[in-house]
């Protein structure tokens, strides 16, 4: 018996068909993820640029009329000579702990006033410019005093005032130049109690009882080298 072979079907003209489907959903996560990594980029980048503003600011202090400022980077002032005195105006310096500024009054009188001489008072009293109690007796504990030279007992309310000349001597040559003042002042209030009676420091040699403190004064300020100037 005789067999007729049959035709594939799908070998004759216009029976074979190719069908492609694009594959869109990945083309779009793709470009989701760009777009993400691009506006997260630029996010970045904004903060980035917001923290350098913030730090550049941070970076820059004002000095004050009557003020001075020094920069000390780990402790040692930054620059040499005059350099190292920031004047009137805006400066840059890094930020703690890196660098400190200090900043000095100037071009001002202060006054420090002796505490080893006179009654027991308050602040708060010596602010109102209340008269103290006088007590008929001494009370070493509270009361300061000094000894004259006839052996009498005073009590010297003593001020004195003075200028910096030296913001770096006295801001850095000792710890706290204020008190070291004050203790030059009340040693200058005893020794001078001692060169005079009672009755010439309160009466007849007033002025040279004042200015044999101012002197003592001068002459102690000077050798302690704290860049001031004694005034009154």
């Amino acid at each position: 018996m005789a067999m007729k072979p049959e035709s594939n079907p799908k070998t004759r003209s216009g029976d074979l068909r190719i069908t492609t489907t694009p594959i869109a959903s990945d083309d779009a996560s793709s470009k989701a993820l760009s777009e993400a990594l691009g506006s997260s980029f630029v996010l970045v980048r904004v903060l980035m640029g917001v923290l350098v503003v913030a730090f550049l600011i941070s970076c820059v202090f004002t000095v004050k009329p009557n003020e001075v400022a020094v920069v000390l980077r780990f402790g040692k002032p930054v620059g040499e000579g005059s350099s190292q005195i920031r004047q009137q105006g805006l400066h840059w310096a890094f930020p703690y702990p890196i660098d400190e500024v200090v900043k000095i009054r100037v071009g001002e009188s202060k006054t420090v006033r002796a505490r080893s001489a006179w009654y027991g008072m308050s602040a708060e009293e010596e602010a109102q410019g209340l008269q103290p109690m006088k007590n008929p007796v001494l009370y070493p504990a509270t009361d300061g005093h000094v000894m004259t030279s006839d052996g009498n007992i005073l009590h010297v309310r003593a001020n004195l005032r003075y200028r910096i000349e030296d913001p770096l001597a006295f801001a850095f040559q000792f710890k706290n130049s204020t008190n070291l003042l004050i203790n030059a002042l009340d040693n200058s209030v005893h020794w001078a109690s001692v060169q005079f009676t009672a009755d010439d420091a309160l009466y007849k040699e007033r002025p040279a009882f004042r200015d044999a403190m101012r002197g003592r004064s001068v002459t102690l300020v000077e050798s302690l080298a704290l860049g001031i100037t004694v005034d009154t």
